[in-house]
């Protein structure tokens, strides 16, 4: 930078000289730096430009015509492809004449390669002067029209495209100095010119010094200039540079004197992130396109409900974002909860059948609105009128007087997009455009955007346009191989085959970049990783061939220094029972408010924790006693609340006492609870019709039975379909397939398990009051059959238990003995589905004797026979179940006696908490490493 530094030094002065930089990012540093280098106050900002502002003087002084620009292409190219119809396609090559009907795909292609397609090198290919390039006659009819079309549009217009021009430096007025021309990429289409043009000068990139026996970063030195150091991971990376910049920070260097150059995305993400929790104030330059924005998608969002005719996941991921200021957001979630419930995934029409069919007509004028407006803006004729369309469509949903600034600036440099679409359109003679509101979205998407920062902060910089700034310090991270790898293909129309080894060859610009920037800062620190989230990565081939890749191997040095090491250190030393050898630590702005939070909330003396003590409220007690009672005052407990209060009292009390429940925004499109409802439905109907066909299932009437089951099975159908949710067409036609294939041979597993059987009561509702204990138990069975004065419980299930679960593990006799004093019943692994002892308990408490229990797994094509005293054997003999149901009772009033005494602990963790949708709010899941 020396001869940077010194060119300036000596040229400030001279108010007729100009100097040029590969950027603005670049030139706008050194327009600052200038003022530290002379006693003047203040310098003129266009002294200090940009290479494409140069080119834009070098063309545009003393010319009538106007320059294009990307919007101007775009327009030219969308109104070009709108000739290419399938019945007489222009393009024969370029578009595959089967496909011209999606011409619009390649509107931005087209639109890229307009700028190099009328250089004087290819238009002598093109126009057949040149035999350089091997072109296909189609391939070069095609382009050749395409030039010729958009010669005679620049024409018409009295436009010109600046590539196409050679510049008339004798235009410029003064002396101008060009730094660093290796790093500009068109900069050989003009250097013949400039390097024979008496009043400009170039300054070219020197090289960097190697400095190998220079300390490195991974050996503690300071300095970094020399080499890149290598990190085993991105996150180890960046918690190096976070803690480095909190070390310049607090050693008094100001954020102006620093720089951070990025390579990519993931690594500028990670930063933000980490420097937040740090308190580090970031001021991000590094641009991106306006879609990435939250305020930015909301126009993608309305194309992707258009193009997907209002798929669920299309209006689910616009009416429930959260960063759009919604007049009413109640009708939209009502709208999504709708489409989750009845499976609206079939588009507009299959919202608005559904909508009718359940009769919700508040919410299917508000779904009509949304989709009149949202089609509204695709069928707008041209600009003019598809900004009256997105005026209404705003003006209709949504608030922008309850958006933040930052949001609102994006909307507005998107709608400042339109307006200047609808100029542009105006100046080139009204293109006739098919998709006005396409192309709108795609000059968005092409935008790049830089957020204007809240405070000042660090400048994080994107790679390539940061390359020639002189900061005290300067952090290029993420430059991995990969990420640092930057080649430019001036020529994309034409294949790699036809330009290998002539000048029109990609060129590949890495090396030079990063030679630039080893000499971007006074103290450079290069950092790359071996592992993103892209995959193992490896250091730029730049670094390697000069030996300078330095391991990152003080691993000890990275986490000793860091705040939230040190955090956690103290934290563990505490509950250890040391004290914390730090002297007043210094935590970030984070960990003190993470402090003051802890203060207010952990460390406060608490009511109660009702996973590990009871409450001791009688008023409490008695209100939530009320909740799971009857009006007569009776506890009631169900088979399912039974099952629920054994595996987490504290879920029982929130789900059933306290009713809390989360609300689903999950999209699925299919539902095995509603194949269990309709199954059950269906066997439910076929033992009515066997009941009144035989009143017996007889086995020699099997095929009479499977053609009742296709009756009774096509009018369940039928009749769920009338008022209740059912899955997309294909889904739904697999589903009755599979249901009936499934239950034909339920009806085959009935032939041998219970043969002259009769139906005894479907689905019958069983209770059993103890009017003593005031407690009522209540279970609703599948099935009860019944013969010769024997009766049997059946349940169906997707899937059969398996013995274990169903019959537990008992300790042996002799664990038993150790014991003392034996209290019920001790299991090595207790059972963990007492359902069909707790129906037979009831029943029994009824002097309804039971005499066999059976479970049909649907899925499964067979029973399992839990007990079976009818001789035809089971898991268990009567004593087993006896003792099975002894034990479902002492738990039924173990549960009685907890839910009375305000007993919901639940002490430890079991396999059901991974799945509880309570983990958000059940301070189980937090286990303290030291226990």
């Amino acid at each position: 930078m020396k001869d940077v530094l010194k060119t300036l030094s000596n040229e400030l002065e001279n108010r007729d000289c100009f100097f040029v930089f590969p950027s603005e990012v670049v030139a706008s540093f050194w327009r600052k730096k200038a003022l530290s280098l002379t006693r003047r106050k203040a310098v003129r900002s266009e002294r200090f430009q940009s290479w494409d502002t140069f080119k834009e003087n070098v063309f545009s002084r003393k010319r009538e015509e106007k320059p294009v620009n990307r919007r101007i292409r775009l327009l030219f190219t969308a109104s070009l492809l709108e000739k290419n119809n399938p019945h007489n396609p222009i393009f024969s090559y370029l578009i595959n004449p089967e496909y011209a009907d999606s011409s619009k795909a390649f509107l931005k292609h087209i639109s890229s390669i307009l700028p190099s397609l009328g250089t004087p090198s290819v238009r002598e290919i093109l126009e057949g002067n040149s035999s350089a390039l091997n072109l296909e006659e189609g391939q070069r009819r095609d382009l050749l029209l395409i030039l010729n079309e958009y010669r005679k549009f620049l024409k018409e217009n009295s436009l010109f495209e600046p590539s196409y021009e050679k510049p008339d430096l004798n235009r410029l007025e003064g002396k101008y100095y060009i730094f660093f021309p290796d790093v500009i990429e068109d900069f050989l289409e003009f250097q013949s010119e400039i390097k024979n043009c008496p009043f400009i000068k170039v300054i070219e990139t020197g090289e960097a010094p190697l400095a190998k026996e220079q300390k490195t970063l991974s050996s503690g030195g300071e300095k970094g200039r020399g080499g890149i150091t290598f990190f085993g991971n991105v996150k180890k990376e960046i918690r190096w540079v976070v803690n480095k910049l909190r070390g310049l920070l607090d050693g008094g260097v100001r954020p102006q004197q620093i720089a951070i150059t990025v390579s990519e995305e993931e690594v500028l993400n990670l930063l933000e992130a980490q420097c937040s929790l740090y308190g580090i104030p970031l001021d991000i330059r590094k641009g991106r396109s306006l879609t990435q924005y939250p305020a930015g998608r909301l126009f993608p969002s309305l194309s992707a409900c258009h193009a997907s005719d209002f798929s669920m996941s299309a209006l689910k991921n616009l009416l429930l974002n959260r960063h759009l200021p919604w007049k009413n957001r109640q009708p939209g979630e009502e709208l999504i909860l709708f489409g989750i419930k009845y499976f609206c995934s079939e588009g507009a029409q299959w919202w608005i059948h559904n909508l009718r069919r359940m009769g919700e007509k508040k919410i299917e004028v508000y779904f009509r609105k949304l989709s009149e407006r949202i089609n509204g803006l695709f069928k707008a004729g041209d600009f003019k009128e598809l900004k009256k369309e997105v005026d209404k469509f705003l003006s209709a949903f949504l608030d922008t007087d309850k958006w933040d600034e930052k949001s609102l600036r994006i909307l507005q440099t998107s709608l400042d997009l339109l307006n200047e679409l609808i100029s542009d359109n105006e100046y080139t003679g009204e293109q006739k455009i098919a998709d006005p509101f396409g192309l709108w979205l795609k000059a968005i998407e092409e935008r790049i955007y830089v957020e204007k920062p809240d405070t000042a902060g660090i400048p994080v910089y994107g790679y390539r346009v940061s390359a020639g700034v002189y900061p005290d310090y300067h952090f290029i991270t993420g430059a991995t191989h990969q990420f640092t790898t930057v080649t430019v293909d001036r020529f994309p129309f034409f294949r790699e085959d036809q330009k290998k080894g002539t000048t029109m060859e990609r060129s590949d610009f890495s090396d030079d970049f990063l030679r630039l920037y080893s000499l971007s800062g006074k103290n450079l620190y290069f950092t790359c990783s071996g592992e993103m989230s892209s995959g193992a990565q490896l250091p730029p081939g730049y670094f390697v061939s000069r030996d300078m890749v330095f391991p990152y191997r003080d691993e000890d040095n990275l986490y000793g220094k860091d705040l939230f090491a040190t955090e956690e250190r103290i934290w563990l030393e505490y509950e250890g029972g040391k004290r914390s050898e730090e002297n007043n630590p210094c935590f970030s702005p984070v960990q003190k408010e993470g402090f003051l939070n802890i203060e207010k909330t952990a460390f406060r003396q608490k009511d109660f924790d009702l996973t590990r003590e009871t409450i001791v409220e009688d008023h409490l007690n008695e209100i939530i006693l009320s909740r799971l009672s009857e009006e007569e005052g009776n506890l009631t407990i169900s088979h399912s609340a039974f099952e629920l209060f054994r595996s987490c009292p504290f879920a029982y009390l929130l789900s059933t006492a306290l009713e809390v429940e989360e609300q689903e925004w999950n999209v699925f499109y299919y539902d095995p609870r509603i194949v269990g409802q309709l199954t059950h439905i269906i066997l439910r109907e076929l033992f009515n019709k066997i009941k009144e066909l035989h009143g017996f299932f007889l086995p020699g009437s099997l095929e009479e039975y499977m053609e009742t089951l296709e009756q009774v099975t096509s009018e369940c159908f039928t009749e769920w379909e009338r008022k209740k949710p059912f899955f997309i067409s294909p889904i739904w036609t697999d589903v009755r397939k599979k249901t009936m294939e499934a239950l034909n041979v339920f009806l085959k597993a009935e032939k041998e398990a219970f043969p002259d059987w009769k139906v005894f009561a479907l689905e019958k509702t069983i209770s059993l009051m103890d009017e003593e204990e005031k407690l009522k138990l209540t279970g609703r069975i599948d099935r009860i059959s019944e013969r010769d004065g024997q009766k049997a419980l059946i349940d169906y299930k997707k899937r059969n238990p398996c013995k274990r679960d169903v019959l537990g593990k008992e300790l042996s006799p002799e664990e038993q003995k150790n014991h003392e004093p034996p209290t019920g019943f001790l299991f090595e692994i207790p059972p963990q589905t007492l359902q069909l002892p707790f129906y037979i308990y009831i029943s029994e408490a009824r002097a309804e004797r039971i005499h066999r229990a059976s479970y049909y797994g649907v899925d499964d094509g067979k029973y399992v026979h839990i007990f079976d005293d009818t001789g035809s054997g089971g898991w268990a003999d009567r004593d087993k179940i006896d003792t099975l149901v002894s034990y479902t009772r002492e738990k039924i009033y173990e549960m009685s006696s907890k839910i009375r005494n305000g007993d919901y602990r639940t002490l430890a963790q079991n396999d059901s908490c991974e799945s509880c949708s309570f983990r958000r709010i059940c301070r189980n899941k937090f286990m303290l490493r030291l226990k």
